[in-house]
């Protein structure tokens, strides 16, 4: 009976069979070998500008904004009587450091968006395979 019902399914018995991949296995080893070398490159990239972009913000943070000038102090001659350094805040420098971290930001973020709908391309054509 049991041969009847693999006949009639198809099914033909033998004993040195390796055991086939089902399709969702060889999408597992096809995921695996996948090259996202570009993606992964964009977002090495992305980081690095994000980085790089924080870090020349506080530079200029520090240096720009906040300036130290001498100022010099005359009593009624023209020989200076006293000097002294002010730190005053220079709201053109403030400017340039919120330029400079907002444009690391956006590209940043650009750039993982290129790269994320990459990866997402790539698996909308091989689920459609």
């Amino acid at each position: 009976m049991a041969e009847d019902i693999n006949q009639a399914l198809g099914i033909q018995q033998t004993d040195n069979v390796e055991p086939q991949e089902s399709s969702s296995q060889q999408q597992v080893n096809e995921k695996k070998t996948d090259d996202n070398s570009a993606e992964n490159t964009l977002n090495t990239i992305a980081w690095i500008t994000l980085i790089v972009g924080i870090l020349a913000a506080l530079i200029c943070l520090f240096t720009v904004c906040w300036t130290t000038t001498t100022v010099v102090t005359h009593h009624y001659t023209y020989i200076p009587d006293d000097t002294k350094e002010v730190t005053t805040f220079n709201p053109m420098g403030f400017a340039m450091t919120m330029g400079i971290s907002l444009s690391s930001l956006a590209s940043w973020a650009f750039l993982r968006v290129i790269s994320n709908i990459s990866l997402t391309l790539k698996d909308i054509r091989k689920n459609t395979k």
